[in-house]
């Protein structure tokens, strides 16, 4: 009887085990629960703006490690964003290219030059001056690139030609030939009169100019010309206001010489005035005397006999009158 009771309670018994163990992991559960909550958690990754990054591996960009940028990056340094590249084109007053030519770039530091089939192309940090040479050209008026938004650059050079001055007044005379060109710096020559009033006017820009033609006693007026290779020229001369001057050395010169402007110059021009040299007409005791000197202000001076300059002076010569000055000790040997 007591097996058969046994028999009968086994199955409630297990029952109420299985019962047990489900409310025993139940209660294992909710305490791990419990305790996970109130553990201190790790902080996820932010970007410092308060918004949260995913989970997960961070992909390091290496053009952002220690500041150094990557070769694979395409992100520009300031440097070389404000670099320029410039395209530069040599070419004749006609537009065709001129054959030969030599480009030359200068800057800080100096910005490198790549010759091209028509010019060459000029890569530099900005501002940076650019110009070319070619033979029988004159130099042109250089090119400043200020910035890297300039791409394009184009230099114009003139040929170097030579041509025949003509003149009724001037015969054994020098005279300056000066001519204005473009923004170019003013071409100065000086040319020899011969017996005929004929003078070679030599190394001058081919194409138009405008120019003046000037000697101690005759000043062309301000010309329009059109100067080509082998052309005869000859300029309306008119006598010029002058006056004289007498020149007294405090002590023993080989020779006296004044220097006056030879054409009209302008009075803020950075470019150095061209200047007549005038020889002295007589000697009349310790004076040197200078018949024909242009009007306004001149510059004498006194060389020993080995061309070193010892006196000087400046003065300024009045219409129709004789100026006379002494001049003034600059350096001794």
């Amino acid at each position: 009887m007591d097996s058969n009771l046994g028999a009968e309670q086994s199955p409630f018994v297990a029952r109420a085990l299985a019962i047990v163990a489900v409310l025993a992991g139940g209660l294992v559960l909710a305490g791990a629960g419990l305790w996970y909550a109130a553990a201190p958690q790790p902080s996820e990754p932010s970007d410092h703006s308060g918004a949260h990054l995913p989970k997960g591996p961070r992909r390091v960009d290496p053009a952002t490690v220690q500041g150094q940028p990557d070769a694979r990056s395409p992100r520009q340094s300031p440097a070389e964003a404000a670099r320029a590249s410039v395209v530069v084109s040599v070419v004749d007053v006609a537009g065709a290219p001129v054959a030969g030519a030599s480009v030359v770039a200068s800057g800080s530091p100096p910005p490198s030059v790549t010759l091209l089939e028509t010019g060459a192309r000029v890569e530099g940090l900005p501002p940076f001056r650019i110009t070319a040479t070619a033979p029988n050209y004159l130099d042109p008026v250089p090119v400043t690139i200020p910035d890297a938004s300039v791409a394009e650059a184009k230099l114009v050079l003139r040929r170097s030609v030579s041509a025949t001055l003509l003149s009724k007044v001037l015969k054994k005379e020098s005279a300056i030939f000066v001519a204005y060109v473009d923004a170019a710096p003013p071409v100065a020559r000086t040319v020899h009169f011969d017996e005929q009033g004929r003078a070679n006017l030599e190394g001058v820009p081919e194409g138009p100019m405008e120019c003046y033609l000037g000697s101690a006693a005759s000043l062309s007026l301000r010309s329009s010309i059109d100067i080509r290779a082998g052309q005869e020229i000859e300029l309306d001369l008119r006598d010029r206001p002058v006056g004289s001057l007498r020149v007294r050395p405090p002590g023993a010169v080989a020779r006296v010489e004044v220097r006056a402007p030879a054409v009209p110059w302008p009075a803020k021009s950075e470019h150095p005035v061209p200047s007549l040299v005038l020889k002295h007409s007589s000697r009349e005791g310790e004076d040197w005397v200078f018949d024909r000197v242009p009007v306004g202000k001149v510059v004498a001076e006194g060389f020993t006999a080995d061309g070193g300059t010892r006196y000087r002076a400046e003065i300024a010569i009045a219409l129709g009158s004789t100026s006379q000055t002494t001049l003034a000790l600059v350096e001794e040997k």
